[in-house]
């Protein structure tokens, strides 16, 4: 180039545009150094901004794969404005045609997997009979925790619909012992089953 020039960009005769590189290896290649950013926002290197500004307004991307129109596969990402400073972001695939969203990270941090408006850290909600597989290759076992703090209790609730029914788990105000219990919350108030430790 030109003294006193930097090249800040540069197309390939196969089409492919380097910002930042002048061997770009994709369509689109990026490459920039930056050290540990303290604002999220600025972490680089690519922005992407709706100015809109309402809730519901969204900005993503959207993969695309085969060309032919009529069978096109799609999936995408986007972030979405819940009201005028919070946000969540949405990732939705394509089944028949038909896309919807399938996980949701909400504004606090509730991730809703079926659910665009999770109550909980983890909210699974399915209309089929079997939502939830957990599996393992181990062949010694396949365990899964539920940690309270200290002293507390342990429980996996049972509800239909919205009403519990049962509850089960360790009693920490008890000498930890095992309980059943009908309904939810203190064991002490709905034992039905107890063994001693």
């Amino acid at each position: 180039g030109a003294a006193g020039t930097t090249e800040k960009m540069r197309i390939q005769g196969d089409g492919n545009v380097g910002i930042g590189t002048n061997a770009p290896g994709e369509a689109l290649d990026i490459v920039f150094s930056e050290g540990v950013q303290a604002d999220l926002h600025t972490i680089g290197p690519l922005r992407l901004e709706n100015t809109g500004d309402a809730t519901g307004i969204q900005c993503g991307i959207a993969f695309v794969v085969n060309n032919a129109s009529s069978d096109r596969a799609w999936a995408g990402i986007y972030s979405e404005q819940d009201n005028t400073d919070d946000s969540k972001m949405n990732f939705w695939t394509e089944t028949a045609n038909s896309r919807t969203v399938k996980v949701t990270i909400a504004n606090d941090g509730y991730v809703g997997i079926g659910t665009a408006s999770p109550v909980g850290l983890l909210d699974v909600y399915s209309t089929g009979s079997d939502p939830v597989l957990i599996r393992s290759t181990s062949t010694s076992r396949a365990t899964m925790s539920i940690r309270s703090g200290s002293g507390g209790d342990a429980q996996v609730r049972f509800q239909n619909a919205n009403s519990s029914k049962w509850t089960i788990g360790n009693d920490g105000g008890d000498s930890n012992k095992f309980k059943i219990a009908v309904g939810s919350g203190a064991f002490v108030a709905s034992e039905a089953v107890i063994v001693d430790t």
